[in-house]
């Protein structure tokens, strides 16, 4: 239960951190570190037991052997060792009053004794060493569990650090997961926004292009009928200028068919005329008035020419 819980503040960096799983999980780093350290003190302990045990196993077999040596030789040579014994008796006596270094009463002491001693005195060096070798060790494993006491107290810090710094950045994953799942809904709405005015805009634009195109088509059939227009005034002037022309040609003629004339012969007209209206007076009238407004057209028409 406890490592699910550690795996899902551990795996999940959105989820929120449990503090009853972070304290289980720390309680837990400890008992693991105590128990380590205690497999290190009892290894540490059952080799300077062995050694001593050992040693103390060493001495003992060497004191059996000599003493089977001892026991084993003849009366001779135990009588030979007595004198040298006493020999290094009176010797050692001497170098004590003397104040001899001890290494000369080791030299001179019979072989039995001196074996005894020497084993005696290689038992306490031994011990000697054993405990200095104990006390070193234990110095060392003092040094070493200040040294993963400090070890652990800046793992711990570093930890609670890494979960200060795990905690910040999960909050800002958070906020960023937020924030972008905000930009890209308004991402979507906008593409679908632009999507739907750019359908506008093309229909808009398609409408307008179909405008113009009406609106050159009639300009283009404003402008024809307009040519044509132009064209037939042109063909009507034309032909009125011809009828003008022709008209002033026939009055030219005329007058001049008038000043060749005789007189008489025009006095013999205007007595026809005169008879003509009085026959039909409003013929004659009609024809004056249309000559008349014939004249003032022609005049009109000039003038708009010209103009």
């Amino acid at each position: 239960m406890y490592w699910s819980r550690i795996s899902v503040w551990i795996y999940a960096p959105g989820a929120r951190p449990n503090h009853s799983a972070r304290v289980c999980f720390c309680v837990l780093v400890f008992a693991l570190w105590l128990l380590c350290l205690f497999c290190v003190l009892v290894f540490a302990l059952c080799l300077f037991v062995f050694s001593l045990f050992s040693e103390v196993f060493r001495c003992v077999v060497a004191v059996g052997r000599a003493e089977s040596v001892w026991s084993s030789l003849p009366i001779q040579q135990k009588g030979d060792w007595r004198k040298q014994n006493q020999k290094k008796k009176a010797l050692l006596a001497k170098t004590i009053a003397e104040k001899v270094s001890p290494t000369r009463f080791i030299i001179s002491v019979s072989p039995a004794s001196s074996r005894r001693k020497h084993l005696q005195t290689v038992i306490m060096k031994g011990l000697y060493f054993r405990s200095k070798q104990t006390r070193a060790e234990t110095l060392k494993l003092q040094k070493i569990q200040k040294e993963l006491q400090t070890l652990d107290d800046m793992v711990s810090l570093d930890v609670s650090i890494l979960r200060d710094r795990i905690e910040q950045a999960s909050y800002d994953y958070t906020a960023a997961r937020k924030r972008y799942e905000k930009a890209e809904a308004e991402f979507v709405a906008s593409k679908v926004e632009l999507h739907k005015k750019t359908e506008l805009k093309e229909q808009l634009t398609e409408h307008l292009c179909a405008i113009i195109q009406q609106n050159e088509l009639r300009e283009r059939e404003r402008r024809t009928r307009e040519e044509d227009e132009r064209g037939d005034e042109e063909r009507r002037r034309r032909r009125r200028r011809r009828e003008r022309r022709k008209r002033e040609e026939t009055r030219e003629e005329t007058r001049e068919e008038t000043r060749t004339l005789e007189p008489s012969q025009e006095r013999q007209k205007e007595v026809k005329e005169d008879q003509e209206t009085m026959e039909n007076p409003g013929e004659r009238l009609g024809t004056k008035w249309s000559r008349k407004t014939l004249m003032i057209k022609q005049t009109l028409r000039e003038t708009q020419t010209v103009k």
